[in-house]
């Protein structure tokens, strides 16, 4: 009998030991498939985040940056600042992307992913005589997770489109310097930089020809305060905000975005302990059957 006792309490722990290890057998197979209305556009995968918590890290080159990254109760239009501020910053400093795909029968695929948050960035391309740039967007991956992207529209072509930069500050009202330089980029290529202040009104406007895309970098981020730069029908706004204040100011919260790929690896998990919890039981009731029969 204690042998027998003692060849399922061998296997018990054989069985705990696979569960432990299921969740780290699990990472690295994922896909997220991004869906995009035209073929043959590129587009490139960054992983901007690792999962801390309930939250995300700041990994790899985007460690840096003073960018708040969004969580399950963002609004969407924190997803998208966010999106597009980490954007501007991975185009001003040349930061290679993890993986690049081109969209063949309406969608583009990024395989074996491990759990994260990722920023995808498409290539400009030319449709019915016009210029259109994919909205750069933040995905969080725990699972198999698909995402549509449109693209922006295009200003008429023919004529110059009129672009504005604002400055905001957010709190920390005694640590605010008395002016800040901003980065313009053209085409994914740093084209000139701007300097506001109170002198200018905290504001820069400039014109372009058709087919170019803009984007806005803040260099120097002050010390103590984060970064957002939010483009609304040509006007940049960049925010500067002091910790402890709100991420929007003076603007409505729009509907939270949910996470777009499901956490399944506690599926198989709670699968398995059911079957740990089979195994006990019937090693009891033979134990028990034993007892009976002596």
């Amino acid at each position: 009998m204690m042998k027998r006792l003692k060849r399922n309490r061998g296997l018990l722990c054989l069985l705990l030991a696979a569960l432990l290890a299921l969740p780290a057998a699990a990472a690295g197979t994922y896909t997220l498939t991004v869906r995009y209305h035209r073929a043959g556009v590129d587009f490139s995968l960054y992983q901007v985040g690792a999962p801390a918590g309930e939250s995300w890290a700041m990994t790899g080159p985007f460690a840096g940056y003073a960018v708040v990254l969004p969580d399950g109760d963002s609004s969407a239009g924190v997803w998208r600042t966010a999106a597009e501020t980490l954007a501007a910053y991975a185009a001003l400093d040349g930061i290679s992307p993890d993986s690049t795909q081109i969209t063949s029968g309406g969608q583009a695929q990024f395989s074996g992913l491990e759990a994260g948050l990722y920023l995808i960035v498409g290539e400009s391309h030319r449709q019915d005589e016009a210029a259109y740039t994919p909205i750069p967007a933040l995905v969080a991956v725990a699972g198999d997770a698909t995402v549509e992207l449109k693209a922006e529209t295009p200003p008429p072509e023919g004529g110059d489109a009129t672009y504005q930069v604002v400055k905001v500050w957010a709190g920390g009202e005694s640590q605010r310097m008395e002016s800040v330089t901003l980065q313009l980029i053209c085409n994914g290529q740093p084209d000139r930089t701007v300097t506001l202040s109170a002198a200018n009104d905290w504001s820069y406007r400039w014109t372009s020809g058709p087919g170019h895309t803009w984007q806005v970098a803040e260099l120097d981020v002050p010390e103590g305060f984060t970064v957002s730069v939010d483009r609304e029908n040509g006007v940049f706004t960049v925010t500067n905000t002091w910790p402890d204040e709100p991420e929007e100011p003076n603007k409505p919260e729009g509907p939270n975005l949910p996470y777009t790929g499901q956490l399944w690896w506690p599926v198989p998990v709670l699968l398995f302990a059911g079957g740990v919890l089979l195994i006990v039981d019937r090693v009891r009731s033979r134990q028990k059957g034993s007892k009976d029969d002596g």
